[in-house]
């Protein structure tokens, strides 16, 4: 899939927006774009939330630490602030875990509008990929796999 800047998320444009919302909203509108980029079915080999075992697929969820102490909130007339995320890639073959890594790069950083400002690639962006091996659900013996970790900066605007 080709994707720029550009890209055009379904936005609450269409309905009032609850404040309460927002961050459900652009954690949900930034899930979707991800599948759409990298061609990938939620629930089946993309979840939003920790997941682990399920090889060729990824999880996207927020992040337990603040990156660098940079402000995470942008006060009024359009309040917005800061989630750190990761996706948490593993696959099968190292050479479809760096195509899908790309897919994510070119598609980055994406301004849809509504409740998500921007989701960007954090400084931090890609971790090492690193070889490991597990048993994966439904299977009795353990495989190799390779992994890697991409971090993102959620930006959500909490009056959209």
């Amino acid at each position: 899939m080709n994707t720029t800047q550009q890209d055009t998320f379904p936005t609450e444009t269409a309905r009032a927006v609850d404040p309460l919302d927002a961050w459900s909203d652009a954690e949900q509108a930034a899930f979707g774009y991800l599948c759409r980029v990298t061609d990938t079915q939620p629930e089946v080999a993309a979840f939003l939330g920790e997941i682990d075992g399920v090889m060729d697929s990824w999880y996207f969820a927020n992040d337990v630490q603040n990156r660098g102490g940079e402000v995470n909130f942008a006060p009024a007339p359009h309040p917005t602030f800061v989630l750190p995320y990761v996706l948490v890639a593993t696959f099968s073959s190292r050479r479809a875990l760096q195509r899908f890594v790309m897919k994510v790069f070119q598609a980055c950083p994406v301004r849809p509008g509504g409740a998500l400002e921007c989701l960007r690639l954090s400084e931090d962006g890609i971790g090492a990929i690193r070889l490991g091996s597990k048993v994966f659900f439904n299977e009795t013996e353990p495989r190799a796999f390779w992994q890697v970790t991409l971090t993102f900066d959620l930006v959500v605007r909490v009056k959209p």
